[in-house]
């Protein structure tokens, strides 16, 4: 089981990385932070060939990926960050948020965070990247689903 320090370090590379790519570029493409068995916090992310797919198909696959990895029992919690449009109905400050999909055996999240770009530079364009108040609701389990039963083999 992931201890809460793992998780907030977990929460705390998502969050990181997603202002490092919105910073550089205004935008990323979805990624995971997970905790090992081991309880080492890891950044997941692809190689670029598989860049060329569109969005959904790429969270998809990444999704696969970390489901995967949970079935054989190699993870404790799992962050999986995407760029999104915060749904309304949240009434968060901002419409444009980090999505991380938090999940671990016993819970599941979605924490939106919201942010705002705004252009810096004029020669190399980087954004000022400001987060605000994070939303969190609760979600249907999504990776550790079977969490109860063996490790699948490699």
């Amino acid at each position: 089981m992931a201890t809460p320090q793992q998780v907030d370090a977990l929460l705390r590379q998502c969050r990181d990385f997603a202002r490092f790519c919105l910073h550089d570029r205004g935008e990323f493409s979805a990624f995971s932070a997970v905790v090992t068995s081991g309880g080492e916090v890891e950044l997941r992310l692809f190689e670029d060939d598989i860049r060329g797919i569109d969005a959904a198909e790429y969270y998809h696959v990444l999704s696969n990926a970390v489901r995967h990895e949970v079935a054989q029992g190699r993870l404790l919690a799992v962050g999986v960050t995407a760029n999104v449009n915060i749904p309304p109905d949240l009434d968060a400050a901002l419409p444009d948020g980090v999505r991380i999909q938090l999940e671990t055996k016993d819970s599941a999240q979605f924490i939106y965070v919201p942010y705002a770009l705004r252009r810096r530079g004029s020669l190399r364009r980087t954004f000022a990247v400001t987060f605000r108040e994070a939303v969190t609701i609760e979600a249907a389990r999504e990776f550790f689903v079977d969490a109860g039963s063996e490790p699948l083999p490699d």
